[in-house]
């Protein structure tokens, strides 16, 4: 059960709130970014990266699964605590981390290249979020059913 709340609560932070990529004029997160400049920051779209449309659609998908991911860890953490077996919920859950995991990996492969970005803690986190889901919906999965 904490498991699947520990990644619950890694994927909705590294989906929303943690940026991706890190300028030192910028911070680009999955469905907006921040651009500073003589100490005050605004908010900004994708549009001054240059990006595809590839790639803000693979963005807005690593967003989307992210939180959707993250809502089916809350059930399988909910089944779990309810003293149930929750395989269905776990067997979707592996489904979203599968997703999850190629949208991300494409979304970082096909980023434009700005110049020296340094990577920032989203990604790392959103991978974290993901090992803890899956390792909480094969538990699950494999756990023996209530009598």
């Amino acid at each position: 059960m904490v498991c699947a709340l520990g990644a619950a609560c890694a994927l909705a932070f590294a989906a929303q709130l943690v940026a991706w990529w890190s300028y030192p004029e910028a911070k680009v997160f999955l469905l907006r970014s921040a651009r500073c400049f003589g100490g005050e920051c605004q908010a900004a779209g994708h549009t001054w990266l240059g990006a595809s449309a590839w790639w803000h659609r693979l963005s807005a998908a690593t967003f989307g699964v992210g939180l959707a991911a993250a809502l089916l860890a809350v059930a399988v953490a909910a089944g779990v605590a309810s003293g149930r077996t929750p395989r269905t919920a776990a067997g979707s859950l592996l489904v979203a981390v599968i997703t999850a995991l190629a949208c991300a990996v494409a979304s970082v492969l096909t980023f434009p290249r700005l110049g020296p970005g340094l990577w920032s803690w989203g990604a790392p986190l959103y991978l974290l979020g993901l090992g803890l889901a899956a390792a909480s919906a094969i538990a699950a999965r494999r756990a023996p059913a209530p009598d």
